[in-house]
């Protein structure tokens, strides 16, 4: 759990830096290449000790296809919409999904308890993304995937929950830090070719505005995957993955921190129900 909170953490902050950088969608491949670049040092050494052993290739290739995409849409989702849109609809549908996934793929199994918490988790970020609880809400909840961003934002969630199933099944073979940077190193270089082809302007204005940020961002991201990805090891994804999205809590403390956002008492109660969610996981894991 002290893990995936601490991933959760540094993940709201690269998200952040995301959405508020030049062209978030270049933002997102760049980060990528930073990070291939930061983590070259430690990624070599844990191939050269332990290798990646054969079973895990078609894990690691999966996951590679699939990160790939997803930072496209994630960056094309934080171009059309802003934080407080786009990262609770992504990160409440991947939770939403992956146990339906883990159960019948991965063979776990869920306690009364950890239901519980999963479903609370799961309704704390619906409420925080529809201002609260009360009649109005389902019907601000439905209108916000009417906005272009949240299209992205939905594809964004299924791909979440498809290399959250992957990666559990991944780490059985391979270890977490070693398999993190293959991501890290192949899904930049798989959709490398379109961005420099089409996108080099952007590229270079990307990196003259936010230079700075792209390199913090490019070291947070493999960073809370590393964190998550050990936890993975140690525990069961059906908990893990929702418990990950208290992620959005904390994205919602950076919002009235350094947006300077309105913190509602609507807000405030959905991030005690998400709060209470992690703790009733916690207790039924």
């Amino acid at each position: 759990m002290g893990l995936v909170l601490g991933g959760a953490m540094f993940h709201a902050i690269w998200n952040l830096l995301v959405r508020r950088g030049r062209h978030p969608d270049v933002f997102a491949w760049l980060l990528g290449v930073a990070a291939a670049v930061v983590y070259v040092p430690l990624g070599a050494y844990r191939f050269s000790t332990i290798g990646l052993p054969s079973e895990g290739l078609p894990f690691v290739a999966a996951t590679i296809t699939i990160h790939a995409v997803y930072f496209i849409t994630l960056g094309r989702a934080y171009s059309r919409g802003d934080l407080s849109l786009v990262y609770p609809i992504a990160r409440g549908i991947g939770p939403t999904l992956v146990p339906f996934l883990a159960v019948p793929f991965l063979g776990e199994t869920i306690s009364l308890v950890g239901g519980i918490g999963i479903a609370a988790v799961i309704l704390g970020v619906v409420s925080l993304q529809a201002g609260g609880l009360g009649p109005g809400a389902a019907r601000r909840f439905g209108a916000s995937f009417r906005h272009p961003a949240a299209i992205y934002a939905v594809i964004t969630g299924v791909l979440i929950a498809m290399y959250s199933t992957v990666d559990r099944a991944g780490v059985r073979y391979v270890d977490p830090v070693l398999y993190g940077y293959t991501i890290f190193l192949g899904a930049p270089a798989l959709s490398g070719l379109y961005y420099v082809s089409r996108r080099r302007r952007e590229i270079v204005e990307c990196w003259q505005s936010n230079g700075v940020s792209i390199v913090v961002a490019g070291t947070l991201s493999p960073l809370s995957y590393f964190m998550a990805l050990a936890a993975f090891r140690m525990g069961q994804v059906s908990y893990l993955a929702p418990l990950r999205e208290v992620s959005i809590v904390f994205a919602a403390v950076l919002g009235v921190v350094v947006l300077r956002e309105r913190f509602s008492p609507a807000r405030l109660a959905s991030a005690g129900i998400t709060t209470a969610g992690v703790a009733l996981i916690g207790f039924g894991a």
